[in-house]
C-alpha cells in the first residue's frame, strides 16, 4: 500500500514514451530548398550563370553576318580614298578624305563580286582618276550627289557591267582653307581697297 506522504508513481504509456524517445532522438528533416545551399549546388548555379548568358552572346554575334568575316550581302567595301585640291582651284574645301562602299544590284551581285576582285586595281585607278579631276566644290553638296553618280558610272564602266546600284561614302573628312573666297573674290571684282578716312 502506498505511504499518504508518498504521491503515487503515474503509470507511463510505454508507446507514447517510446515514440517521444525515437522523435528526440532523430533530427528534424530540413526543408527541401536547404539542399540547395550545399556547395556542390552553388558551384553549378555559378557555373550555369557564366555559361548560359556567354552562350548567348556568342551565338548572336556568330549568327550576324557584320561579325563572321564575310561582308553584308549587297555591299562592299571600296578602301579609303584622298582628295587634294590644286592651286588654281577656288574653293574653300583644300583636303577630303572618305570611304567609299557600293551597293551591288541584288541580280548581278554574284558576278559584281567576282568582277571587283579581278578588276580591283582597275576600279581604284579609275575612282583617283576622277578625283583628280574634282574640285573641292564637289565636296560642298552635303549628299556628294553628283560625285557619287561619277563613281557609279565609272566602276560600271571598269566592270563592263551595270552592277553599281548606289556608292556610299562614309567617314568623311573635309579640310578647309582658312581663306574665304567669296570675299577674296568680291575684292578682285572691285579693283581697288575701299576708302578709308
Amino acid at each position: 500500500m502506498a505511504k499518504p506522504d508518498e504521491t503515487p508513481n503515474p503509470q507511463e504509456n510505454r508507446p507514447a514514451a517510446n515514440a517521444r524517445e525515437t522523435e528526440q532522438s532523430r533530427p528534424a528533416a530540413p526543408p527541401w530548398w536547404r539542399h540547395l545551399l550545399a556547395p556542390k549546388w552553388l558551384a553549378v548555379f555559378l557555373v550555369l550563370a557564366v555559361l548560359v548568358p556567354g552562350a548567348v552572346y556568342m551565338l548572336g554575334r556568330l549568327g550576324s553576318p557584320a561579325n563572321t568575316g564575310e561582308p553584308a550581302r549587297g555591299e562592299v567595301s571600296i578602301g579609303e580614298f584622298r582628295f587634294l585640291a590644286g592651286a588654281n582651284h577656288r574653293s574653300p574645301i583644300v583636303v577630303a578624305t572618305f570611304s567609299l562602299h557600293l551597293a551591288l544590284l541584288p541580280e548581278t551581285e554574284a558576278l559584281a563580286r567576282e568582277k571587283l576582285v579581278s578588276h580591283k586595281y582597275r576600279v581604284r585607278q579609275g575612282i583617283e582618276q576622277l578625283l583628280r579631276r574634282a574640285r573641292g566644290a564637289d565636296f560642298e553638296d552635303p549628299a556628294l550627289g553628283d560625285l557619287r553618280r561619277q563613281f557609279q558610272e565609272q566602276i560600271n564602266e571598269t566592270l563592263g557591267i551595270r552592277a553599281v546600284a548606289d556608292c556610299i561614302v562614309t567617314d568623311l573628312d573635309l579640310v578647309r582653307s582658312g581663306r574665304d573666297w567669296g570675299r577674296a573674290e568680291a575684292g578682285e571684282l572691285a579693283g581697288a581697297p575701299p576708302w578709308t578716312d
